[in-house]
């Protein structure tokens, strides 16, 4: 007669399905998503990193906001006439004057720039929250197929004894004995693949979370199932403050603001000198004040150059964003769309499949205990539950990377 699961054995199933195991006190707490980008994004790598791309662009605002410095002159001229000499000494500190405002407009357009490096760089932080919630999910997901796969093998460890029992004694031919060890030598072998994998997106978990020691096992905690995703006009909304949306339209600011500037050729920088003079008449030795002003005349170069380069760069970025924009929201409404009919598929199918699968395990158990059915019916009712709770893990997997493919389109705040 095949025996019935323990209490014991199903408190231990659930342990693997739904925790890990018991960690001594001095480990640390289990990891949830919201630590997972906590950690990720705390890297001092990656804050070295947004820094450094932030100050690059501050380093070329302060260098067009900067005053040029004074010049400070001094020449000499000597001449002989007559069997005199005449000695003239001209000492000027001279500073240039930028009366059109271009240095301003200048200073404002690299600012946007810099507007749009902070951009850019919370994008970077979007694309890690982003990863880490993927490397999360995948190792969540890793551990539940595990799980599933080590219940199914105590299952058929259960069943292979059962039978093993009644073949010796005559009940069943050696056949279902070997066939139900042959079912559970396959499930072992698909177990140690999901193990190693779990290694795997163990490990890479690790590393974007900056553990010290990848080769250790993290302690995982939470619910692998997506939440239904927000309305989608809520997320067109937010869509407008995306990121590197909103860098292109700094972009194209910080181009018109050039061409502005370029656009004020026509009033010159002055540059304004005094000083003093001396000449010395052999015995004498004269004195006065030097003054110089110093006009460009704008006949060549007119900043044609930077006119055409402003209105060329923002042309170009106000483009780019036209484009972004309209790909952005074709890709959250289809975001959208996959992420609410997954989500609503993986709710449906743990109301109905789940218990399915459990009744269907009774119902072929006491039928084998009946002579009913044969051993390839009983393996294939194992075999459609372990399926079952596989494609469960499988749907609520997809619909986890679906809501985080959507938020990070969207342009979720990052944490």
């Amino acid at each position: 007669m095949l025996e019935k699961p323990t209490a014991a054995r199903f408190f231990i199933a659930a342990m693997f399905a739904f925790g890990t195991p018991a960690v001594a006190d001095d480990a640390p707490p289990p990891l949830d998503e919201d630590e997972a980008v906590r950690r990720a994004l705390a890297r001092p790598a990656l804050d070295d990193e947004l820094r450094a791309r932030v100050d690059l662009a501050r380093a070329d605002e302060i260098a067009a906001r900067r005053w040029p410095n004074p010049e400070a002159s001094w020449s000499h001229e000597q001449v002989r006439a007559a069997g005199a000499t005449e000695r003239q000494d001209i000492a000027v500190l001279s500073q240039r004057f930028d009366l059109s405002g271009r240095r301003g407009l200048r200073g404002d357009a690299a600012a946007r720039r810099v507007e749009a490096a902070g951009a850019d760089a919370a994008l970077l932080r979007l694309d890690v929250e982003a990863e880490a919630r993927r490397a999360f999910a995948d190792a969540l997901a890793q551990e539940r197929r595990v799980a599933i796969l080590r219940a199914a093998v105590e299952r058929l460890e259960g069943v292979a004894a059962a039978v093993a029992r009644r073949a010796a004694s005559g009940d069943v031919a050696g056949y279902d004995r070997r066939r139900v060890e042959r079912e559970r030598v396959t499930v072992l072998g698909r177990l140690d693949v999901e193990e190693g994998r779990l290694a795997r997106a163990r490990a890479r978990l690790a590393a974007l979370i900056g553990a010290s020691d990848p080769a250790s096992p993290l302690a995982l905690r939470g619910d692998l199932t997506a939440a239904v995703p927000p309305p989608l006009a809520t997320l067109a909304e937010r869509l407008q403050s995306r990121p590197d949306l909103r860098a292109l339209g700094l972009e194209a600011r910080s181009g018109e603001l050039q061409a502005r500037a370029a656009g004020r050729w026509f009033i010159p920088d002055v540059e304004l000198g005094g000083g003093l003079k001396t000449v010395d008449h052999g015995s004498r030795r004269d004195s006065g004040f030097a003054a110089a002003l110093t006009l460009p005349i704008p006949l060549f170069s007119r900043d044609q150059d930077e006119r055409l380069r402003g209105d060329a760069r923002a042309r170009a970025a106000r483009g780019r964003l036209s484009l972004a924009l309209a790909t952005a929201r074709a890709e959250v409404a289809g975001l959208h769309a996959e992420a609410t009919r997954l989500a609503a598929a993986a709710a449906r199918y743990h109301e109905s499949g789940a218990a399915d699968g459990t009744a269907l395990l009774r119902t072929a158990e006491a039928a084998y205990r009946g002579g009913e059915v044969g051993v390839l019916e009983l393996i294939d009712a194992y075999r459609a539950a372990l399926d079952a709770d596989l494609s469960l893990v499988e749907l609520e997997w997809a619909a986890r990377l679906t809501r985080v493919d959507l938020d990070r389109t969207s342009g979720g705040s990052s944490r």
